[in-house]
């Protein structure tokens, strides 16, 4: 019962964007070049993981990560 995140993004593409609900918690999740960009818009905190980094989002709060500090892998 948790969820993970590890976005690239294509080249050719500037920036994405989607929302996902799990369990109850509504995250908008921001992709671009430089940044992870998750806003959880819910009334309770959640607990993710970011590239098998866990943090915890507030409600109604965001974290902004910064792409270049993650490792990460295309798929």
């Amino acid at each position: 019962n948790k969820i993970s995140f590890a976005p690239f993004i294509p080249e050719k593409w500037d920036s994405f964007a989607f929302k996902i609900n799990f369990h109850g918690h509504l995250l908008n999740v921001k992709i671009d070049k430089e940044n992870v960009n998750i806003t959880n818009e819910s009334k309770g905190g959640i607990d993710i993981f970011l590239f098998g980094k866990q943090l915890h989002i507030d409600a109604n709060n965001q974290i902004v990560v910064d792409m270049k500090s993650c490792k990460h892998t295309e798929a």
